[in-house]
């Protein structure tokens, strides 16, 4: 099993309803069809379901190709299909939508022990504060670029552009398959093969450090996760062992100084974890990282993820995304494409690395682990 972060309440499942007053009253406000939250996340209503695969089809393919022509380590670009669809004043209303359970007993995964917390020493310095609320602003920035750049090009009139919707599918370029070893030694390694799958996004597949070195098992890396010291219910304890597996606060500025200390790069990722993001955030996030090329590190909780028999408190790295993306709206997130670099020894029956699933099923999982490791403002 691997995990580590801050607790989280277990509530596995939210569900979304319209009152039936509301519904009728922003339908006479609007004069226009109101489209359900949970329809959209389900039946997108901006485009027909082939359009909605095709984008993903579509990526698959380009990136079978590369892999085929063995070009894909070379890559520096995300793989983008971007299709303009104008919606004329149809109302979104946030998605806000639980997922479906695995074959996972979560009546037993309820009563295991939730990884050690913060301690009470540890605070987030001002300068780290700042930080993170750049970072969430830069990102929101971010998805109103891309959508702008496609409304100008589309030629849409100013009084429809806030109702404009793109539909994006995008996943990162050059990442090769990372698995831990599927021992009993490795089972906790998701925190360095998540790290090591992160920095495939900017470094070729040589300049990669082992999963070892992450963990500091080898010794070969300046900055490593066993000698980063984390408190831990007022302990002092090590970033990461085989046998527990990485702590949230060691994995983030792990890879802050390993751009810094150990590549010599400009910053590139905040200096430290941040723990309880918002779904809106989270999506507005995973599109900025996504189309600069880089992967958002997250915790996650297994039973909400695909193919897992043993619930498990988890590290991944996310990869890609499809989506509406629309101006002065929440992103309406479809799918995310996310890194498993687990075994069975640890209790991932799957099989697949590159894995595509539920937003809903997703975020799921991120709300009970949640905590993120994203790209400094400006990246």
């Amino acid at each position: 099993m691997q995990h580590k972060s801050k607790p989280s309440a277990c509530e596995l499942s939210i569900r979304f309803g319209l009152n039936l007053v509301t519904v009728l009253a922003i339908m006479l406000l609007f004069s226009h069809p109101i489209i359900n939250a949970q329809q959209v996340a389900d039946q997108p209503a901006t485009s027909s379901n082939a359009d909605a695969v095709s984008g993903i089809e579509t990526i698959d393919e380009q990136e079978a190709q590369d892999e085929a022509n063995e070009t894909i380590d070379s890559r520096t670009e995300p793989y983008v299909v971007m299709k303009y669809i104008a919606l004329n004043h149809q109302v979104f209303l946030p998605v806000v939508a639980g997922g479906a359970k695995s074959n996972i007993d979560v009546q037993s995964a309820a009563t295991m022990p939730w990884p050690p917390s913060l301690s009470p020493d540890f605070k987030l310095t001002p300068e780290q504060q700042a930080e993170h609320a750049a970072s969430f602003a830069d990102a929101a920035a971010y998805v109103r670029s891309l959508v702008n750049s496609q409304v100008s090009a589309a030629d849409v009139s100013s009084s429809n552009a806030i109702y404009a919707v793109v539909r994006t599918s995008a996943t990162l370029g050059s990442i090769n398959t990372t698995k831990e070893v599927n021992d009993g030694n490795h089972r906790n390694y998701c925190g360095p093969a998540s790290i090591v799958v992160a920095l495939d996004a900017t470094l070729p597949s040589t300049a990669l450090p082992s999963q070892d070195s992450v963990a500091n098992t080898s010794g070969t890396v300046a900055t490593n996760l066993y000698n980063r010291y984390v408190w831990v219910n007022g302990q002092l304890l090590h970033g990461f062992t085989p046998s527990g597996g990485t702590y949230a606060d060691a994995m983030c500025p792990f890879l802050h100084d390993y751009y810094v200390q150990d590549l010599g790069y400009p910053e590139r990722y905040d200096s430290a974890s941040y723990y309880g993001t918002t779904q809106s955030n989270l999506w507005n996030q995973v599109v900025r990282h996504v189309g600069k090329n880089y992967a958002p590190v997250t915790g996650t909780y297994t039973p909400y993820l695909k193919d897992w028999t043993v619930p498990a408190y988890h590290i991944t790295a996310i990869l890609g995304y499809d989506a509406d993306l629309q101006n002065g709206s929440p992103v309406t997130m479809y799918q995310i494409r996310y890194a498993e670099t687990a075994g069975t020894v640890a209790g991932y029956q799957g099989g697949g690395f590159k894995l595509w699933h539920t937003a809903a099923g997703f975020w799921s999982a991120v709300s009970s682990n949640n905590v993120q490791c994203f790209l400094k403002a400006g990246v």
